[in-house]
C-alpha cells in the first residue's frame, strides 16, 4: 500500500492546533499594514465624497471606522504582549473569535458606506466606490486569507452591500456589475481556500520536520548518553580488571609485589646473574615486637606501621632489587647482581638501621626493630622456594639469639664482621 504524501498525511491534534496558531499569527502580523490601508482609503473616500455626501452621516461613518481601527490596534497589541501559550496553540481560539468579530464589523462599516454611493451616485461615484471596495476585498486576501473565517467575515458584508445597492438601481449595467461582484467574490473565496490549504500543508510539513528533528535530536542525545554510559562501564571494567590484575601480583595494603610476582622477578634476577657471573641474595625480613604495637595501638596503626616500613625499605634499594611482602610483618628482599657477601651485609646493616629508627603513628612515637635472614644463590640453593626457606631458617636463628640482627644461612649472626676482621 502506498505511503501517504506529506501534504495528505493525517495530522495529530497538536499539529492542527499549532497550524491554526501559526495562521492566526500571520493575520495579526498583517494587522498594522492593513490598518494603514484602511485609514488611507477612508480619508480618500471622505475627501472625494465630502462635497456631495450627507456630511453628518459621513462623519458618523468615519467615527465608527476610526473606533473599529483603534479596537483592532488594541487587539493587535494585546496579541503581541500575550504570554506564551502553554497548550501549544490550543489557547488561540478566543483570539480568533475576536479578530473574526472585528473583521465582520469592519466589513459592515465599509459595505454601509458604499450603499448610498452605489445606489444614488452618478457613474463616476459608482465607479469610484466599486474601485475602493473591490480593492479592500482584494487586499483582504493577503491580510486575512490565512484565517478563512476572518476573510469571509470581512468580504461577505462588503460584497453583499455592493450587490444589494447595485441591484437596487435596476438598470442593466448595475445588475451586470452586481453579478460581476458575486463572481469576483466567488473567485477570491476559491483562491483564499487554495491559499489557506497550501499554507496549512506547508506549515504541517514544517512542523512535522521540526518534530522529526526534535525526535532525531533526542535520539542522538539518548544514543550519546548510552555511548557515554557504555564508555564509562568499559572504563570501570578496565579499571576493575587492572585492579584485579594488580592485586593478583601485589599486596593490597602496601602495594609491594607479592610472593608470586617476587618469584618471577627472582627468575629474571637469576638469568642476569648467570650472564654476569654474579649472585642473587634473598633476605627474609621480620619486624620485631610488631604484635605488641598492633595489639596496643590497633590494627589501623599496625597497617600504618607496615606501610611506613615498606617505604623506608624501598628507599634503600637499587633498580635491580625487589621488595615484596610475604604476609603479616614479613618481607622478602631480592638483591640482584651481588658480587659477594660483603655487599649483602652492608645492605642488611642499612636495613636494620632504617627499621630501628622511631616512627610517628597517630601522633605517637613507635620504636620497632627488625631481624634479617639471608640466603645466597647459587651458594645456598638454586630454587626460589628453597632459598626463601633457608633465609627463614637463618631468620629463626636471629630471633632465637636476640633479634635486631642479620644472619647468613649456615653462618653466625653478624658473621660478616668477623669475616671482615679476619680479612683485615
Amino acid at each position: 500500500m502506498a505511503e501517504p504524501s506529506p501534504d495528505h498525511a493525517p495530522m495529530g491534534t497538536d499539529i492542527v492546533a499549532r497550524i491554526r496558531s501559526e495562521q492566526l499569527a500571520l493575520v495579526y502580523a498583517n494587522n498594522g499594514g492593513a490598518l494603514g490601508v484602511h485609514l488611507v482609503a477612508a480619508f480618500t473616500l471622505v475627501v472625494v465624497t465630502w462635497p456631495t455626501a450627507d456630511r453628518v452621516l459621513l462623519f458618523a461613518w468615519l467615527t465608527v471606522l476610526l473606533g473599529l481601527s483603534v479596537a483592532r490596534w488594541l487587539l493587535n497589541r494585546q496579541w503581541h504582549r500575550r504570554p506564551a501559550d502553554p497548550d501549544g496553540g490550543n489557547g488561540t481560539a478566543p483570539w480568533e473569535h475576536r479578530i473574526v468579530a472585528l473583521s465582520a464589523a469592519m466589513g459592515l462599516c465599509w459595505g454601509a458606506v458604499g450603499i448610498p454611493m452605489l445606489y444614488q451616485g452618478n457613474g463616476l461615484q459608482v465607479g469610484f466606490a466599486v474601485f475602493v471596495l473591490s480593492g479592500m476585498v482584494s487586499g483582504a486576501v493577503v491580510t486575512l486569507g490565512p484565517v478563512r473565517r476572518a476573510y469571509l467575515a470581512f468580504t461577505l458584508p462588503v460584497i453583499g452591500c455592493m450587490v444589494v445597492a447595485l441591484g437596487g438601481r435596476g438598470d442593466r449595467e448595475a445588475i451586470a456589475m452586481a453579478g460581476l461582484c458575486l463572481i469576483f467574490e466567488a473567485t477570491l473565496v476559491i483562491t483564499v481556500g487554495r491559499f489557506a490549504t497550501l499554507m496549512r500543508n506547508n506549515l504541517a510539513l514544517r512542523l512535522r520536520n521540526e518534530t522529526l528533528v526534535g525526535s532525531l535530536t533526542g535520539s542522538n542525545r539518548r544514543l550519546a548518553d548510552a555511548n557515554e554510559q557504555l564508555r564509562h562501564e568499559i572504563d570501570e571494567r578496565a579499571r576493575a580488571e587492572a585492579r584485579a590484575d594488580f592485586l593478583a601480583r601485589h599486596d593490597a595494603l602496601t602495594g609491594l609485589p607479592n610472593r608470586r610476582l617476587q618469584h618471577d622477578r627472582f627468575e629474571q634476577a637469576v638469568r642476569l646473574a648467570k650472564r654476569k657471573a654474579l649472585r642473587v641474595a634473598v633476605l627474609f625480613i621480620d619486624l620485631d615486637r610488631f604484635k605488641a604495637v598492633n595489639d596496643s595501638l590497633g590494627h589501623a596503626a599496625g597497617d600504618q606501621l607496615l606501610c611506613e616500613v615498606s617505604r623506608r625499605l624501598t628507599a634503600c634499594l637499587r633498580e635491580v632489587d625487589s621488595l615484596s611482602r610475604q604476609g603479616g610483618d614479613e618481607f622478602i628482599l631480592l638483591l640482584g647482581e651481588v658480587a659477594d657477601r660483603c655487599a649483602v651485609a652492608r645492605v642488611a646493616k642499612r636495613l636494620l638501621e632504617v627499621m630501628g629508627e622511631p616512627l610517628r603513628i597517630d601522633g605517637r612515637t613507635v620504636a620497632v626493630s627488625g631481624s634479617v635472614g639471608i640466603s645466597i644463590f647459587p651458594d645456598d640453593g638454586g630454587d626460589f622456594d628453597q632459598l626463601v626457606r633457608r633465609a627463614d631458617e637463618a631468620l629463626y636463628q636471629v630471633k632465637r639469639e636476640g633479634r635486631a640482627d642479620y644472619r647468613f644461612f649456615g653462618g653466625a649472626c653478624g658473621s660478616l664482621d668477623a669475616e671482615a676482621s679476619a680479612a683485615a
